[in-house]
């Protein structure tokens, strides 16, 4: 009998183990399914999350549209002279080289600006005569104001001369947008711009051939061609975020 009773104790305790074991054995292999299950999903989510990077980098932005202001009835409030009036053109000393056309249209806005004021203060029956002398006195301004440049040492260059000498600090590493940013900020952290700014300057290098654009997969990059070096540019008149001021002649 003793030796029975310890026999059946001994199987007892054995099948007990054996099914401990079978359920560690399974829980283990539960875990190791959840963890592979987590590890796809986890490389998925970062396969989204470069291409969403890349994306971002395309999109262009839109300026934010200036709000209407309304009556209190809700109609569109009636805007008054003053209000719509063009500042008078400032000249510095230091700023950049006015375009033509930009010239031509401060010194158009200047002249109107000018009618408006003397017909405001002008009698009724003298009005037209009023701004057909004016306009008369302003077309010499205007061919003036068309051909006024800037000549003055401190005068900064244009953002495109910038990100050129950027490109040129390693001109066989193609760059993207973001990473032209980066080495504008460190060379010349003061001026610099966001992304959109620079991306939208490259371009329009790119359009002059004064900077190479090529495309792997959905990352565009830039580079400076091989047969020109930044020094040997002409300089980037286009405004492009640039802090470029109208130069005009005061009526």
């Amino acid at each position: 009998m003793p030796d029975t009773a310890v026999t059946s104790i001994q199987q007892k305790y054995q099948r007990q183990y054996a099914a401990d074991l079978e359920s560690n054995r399974s829980e283990q292999k539960d875990i190791e399914r959840q963890i592979a299950t987590l590890e796809e999903t986890l490389g998925r989510l970062r396969a989204d999350e470069k291409w969403l990077a890349d994306q971002v980098e395309l999109v262009p932005t839109h300026p934010e549209t200036t709000a209407v202001p309304r009556a209190e009835d809700g109609a569109p409030a009636p805007v008054r002279p003053e209000e719509t009036s063009v500042p008078e053109p400032r000249q510095e000393a230091h700023s950049a080289t006015v375009p033509k056309k930009t010239a031509k249209k401060a010194a158009k806005k200047a002249a109107k600006k000018a009618a408006e004021k003397a017909a405001e203060k002008a009698p009724a029956k003298k009005t037209t005569a009023t701004a057909t002398v004016t306009e008369r006195a302003a077309k010499p301004v205007a061919k003036k104001a068309a051909t006024v440049k800037t000549t003055g040492k401190g005068a900064e260059p244009p953002l495109g001369d910038l990100l050129l000498r950027v490109l040129a600090t390693n001109p066989v590493e193609p760059r993207t947008a973001a990473e032209v940013v980066t080495g504008l900020e460190k060379a010349f952290p003061e001026r610099a711009r966001d992304i959109n700014t620079v991306r939208n300057t490259l371009e329009r290098l790119v359009a002059k051939s004064r900077v190479e654009r090529t495309k792997q997969g959905s990352t565009v990059y830039y580079t400076v061609p091989q047969q020109s070096g930044a020094g040997t540019q002409e300089a980037d008149t286009t405004p492009a975020g640039e802090e470029s001021e109208t130069v005009a002649a005061q009526v």
